[in-house]
C-alpha cells in the first residue's frame, strides 16, 4: 500500500501527463473510489497507455459499445489477440445483418490465429452451426483441438442458461488470467 505521500506525487504526474502514473492510480482507487479510478483511467488513456485503453474499453463495452470498438480496433493486432476477440464480441452483439456477422466471424479468427482460445472457441462454434461462415465440422474440430478450447467449451456448454445462451462468458476471462 502506497504512502500518502506516494499518492500525491502520482497524482501531480498524472496530472501533468504521465501515462503510467494515471494507470497506477487507477489500480490503486479501483476497490476504494470507483469514480476517481475511472478519472485516472481516463487520464491514462488520453495520454497515450495502451494498457489502460484496453481496461477503458472492457470498462465501457456494455454501455457504449461503439466507443469500445473504436478502442478495440486501435489496439487490434496486439500479441495475443485479446482486443480482436473483445472487438468480435461486440461486432456479433450489433450484428443485424449476415455481413455484420460475417465481420464478426473474421475478427474472432483472428483473434484465434494469435492464439486467443476463446476465440477459438467461439469459431469452432461459428463453424459448427454457420454462424458468420458455412458449415465446416471439419474445421469446426481443428478449432476445437486448440490447446485449452475443448475445456473451455465443455465448462461453455455446462453453463448455457434456458435461454440458449451462455450463462458464464462473462465470467470465463475472469477464471483464466491472460
Amino acid at each position: 500500500m502506497p504512502s500518502k505521500n506516494e499518492i500525491q506525487e502520482l497524482e501531480a504526474s498524472a496530472a501533468l501527463g504521465f501515462a503510467s502514473s494515471g494507470y497506477l492510480l487507477y489500480e490503486y482507487y479501483n476497490d476504494l473510489n470507483p469514480s476517481k479510478a475511472l478519472h485516472y483511467l481516463k487520464l491514462s488513456c488520453e495520454a497515450g497507455y495502451e494498457v489502460a485503453m484496453f481496461e477503458y474499453a472492457k470498462c465501457i463495452q456494455d454501455d457504449d459499445p461503439h466507443q469500445a470498438l473504436k478502442l478495440f480496433n486501435n489496439l487490434s493486432g496486439d500479441d495475443s489477440g485479446r482486443s480482436d476477440y473483445y472487438s468480435a464480441k461486440i461486432l456479433e452483439q450489433l450484428a443485424i445483418t449476415p455481413r455484420a456477422l460475417k465481420a464478426a466471424f473474421n475478427r474472432y479468427l483472428k483473434a484465434a490465429e494469435l492464439g486467443d482460445v476463446l476465440a477459438a472457441v467461439k469459431i469452432s462454434d461459428m463453424y459448427a452451426n454457420g454462424i458468420g461462415c458455412r458449415v465446416n465440422n471439419r474445421k469446426a474440430k481443428e478449432w476445437s483441438a486448440m490447446k485449452g478450447a475443448d475445456y473451455l467449451a465443455n465448462y461453455s456448454k455446462k453453463s448455457r442458461t434456458s435461454s440458449g445462451g451462455y450463462g458464464c462468458n462473462t465470467t470465463i476471462p475472469n477464471i483464466i488470467e491472460w
